[in-house]
């Protein structure tokens, strides 16, 4: 780093460095628009103080574009990562009117869950097919109000303002036909749903209070907390069978943090 005279201020100033670094690298550099003579990674020296317009391009990815800020006596770094262009778009089911979709987070892999007019369809990572409910006995307007869904050990539940619907696939194999089963029908709007004490129950915020729900017993639906406002806020941890609740405070304007052991009033209530 040297001086360079700037004929702006009509005065020498300390020059300072841009260091430029890429993923991939052998990006071609502009700077200001030309082209300078090195590839990423490289170094532009003795630039006056000011912002500097840089562009990296290389074949088959998108132009990166960024201008950075040049201090006297200092390196200002570029760490860029160039994203591929996109080519090709594969159609899983072409022939499919697909409402919605969701992506399930697995320990093992990826499971997509497609809505469709011809049924739903469950993918893994690679886009293949491993299961399906078709055809299924949902209207379009239930379809494409789909909230959220859950995945439990063996099941899936879908929800939307009223409805909570469960696919078993605890026993499919690949291929194999599912079957779409109705849960529950709620008496006020659904919020979330979560699984809960090792998937025997459904834990449902609804909009005034928490249920839960038996799944294999269905008749049994019992209330947990009741919500003082509609704009509560709740979560549950699934390791400790317990939700962490934001809420007002009776009688108050103020929210606070509730927490509830779920497996002990649960007990509780088989006690009864």
């Amino acid at each position: 780093m040297g001086y360079q005279f700037n004929p702006k201020l009509k005065h020498f100033q300390k020059t300072g460095v841009i260091s430029i670094r890429s993923l991939p690298s052998q990006a071609e550099v502009y700077l200001q628009d030309k082209r300078v003579d090195k590839l990423s990674p490289c170094d532009i020296r003795e630039l006056l103080p000011g912002r500097y317009r840089i562009r990296l391009e290389k074949e088959n990815f998108y132009p990166y574009e960024v201008n950075i800020e040049v201090k006297p006596a200092l390196v200002s770094l570029l760490d860029a990562m160039l994203i591929p262009r996109i080519k090709d778009i594969e159609k899983i089911k072409p022939e499919s009117n697909v409402y919605k979709f969701f992506v399930m987070e697995h320990l093992f892999g990826k499971k997509i869950i497609a809505l469709a007019k011809e049924g739903i369809y469950i993918f893994n990572e690679d886009l293949e097919e491993i299961a399906k409910v078709a055809p299924v006995a949902l209207t379009e307007q239930e379809l494409t109000s789909i909230k959220g869904i859950r995945e439990g050990r063996n099941n899936f539940v879908f929800w939307n303002l009223e409805d909570i619907w469960l696919i078993d696939y605890g026993a499919w194999v690949v291929k194999k036909e599912l079957t779409l089963e109705h849960l529950y029908k709620a008496p006020e709007p659904i919020e979330t749903v979560f699984f809960g004490f090792k998937d025997h129950y459904l834990i449902i915020q609804t909009e005034t209070k928490i249920i839960a729900l038996d799944v294999k017993n269905r008749d049994v639906v019992f209330g947990i907390y009741r919500l003082n406002s509609k704009e509560a806020q709740v979560y549950y941890d699934i390791s400790s069978d317990t939700l962490f609740i934001k809420d007002k405070l009776p009688s108050s304007e103020k929210f606070t943090l509730f927490k509830i052991n779920v497996a002990k009033k649960i007990y509780e209530k088989s006690q009864d």
